[in-house]
C-alpha cells in the first residue's frame, strides 16, 4: 500500500492534487464488540487547498 500511494504522488488522487505522501502504513484496529481482527490504512497526504474565506 505504501508503494502504491507513494507512486501516485505527485499527481491526482481522485479529484485532489497530492504533492507528497509523507507516511503510509497499516494499523491494527481490533473490533471492540466481536474482537475480530481488522486493519486500517493510515496515510499523511500533502495536498493543495483553496482559501474559502
Amino acid at each position: 500500500m505504501r508503494s502504491i500511494l507513494s507512486a501516485a504522488a505527485p499527481g491526482y488522487l481522485g479529484t485532489v492534487w497530492c504533492d507528497q505522501v509523507e507516511d503510509a502504513g497499516m494499523e491494527n484496529d481490533t473490533d471492540p464488540v466481536t474482537a475480530a481482527p481488522r486493519y486500517i490504512i493510515v496515510a499523511d497526504l500533502i495536498v493543495r487547498g483553496t482559501v474559502l474565506a
